[in-house]
């Protein structure tokens, strides 16, 4: 079985926490709800990355199950990562 692997851009990270800002002012809680929404989309994606429709040049999209919230991925090659371990 392939192992994959998650890295998240600076400006994605900045965007969940927006989000979860957003929600945690609406409600106190909804943002929490927000992030582990979140880590079960993360937790799909790696369980089989190939699952999710290409939708154009080598992307794809996971979409969370309650919050109107998509994580856009692709899938690469390991030695294609300088640097990465």
């Amino acid at each position: 079985m392939k192992c994959y692997h998650l890295l998240s851009d600076v400006a994605a990270d900045a965007d969940i926490e927006a989000a979860f800002e957003w929600y945690e002012s609406e409600q106190s809680g909804l943002g929490l709800e927000f992030l582990e929404e979140v880590r079960a989309a993360y937790a799909r994606v790696l369980d089989g990355p190939l699952k999710y429709q290409e939708l154009r040049s080598g992307i794809r999209r996971a979409l969370t199950r309650r919050f109107p919230y998509g994580i856009y991925f692709s899938v690469e090659n390991r030695s294609s990562l300088d640097g990465y371990p």
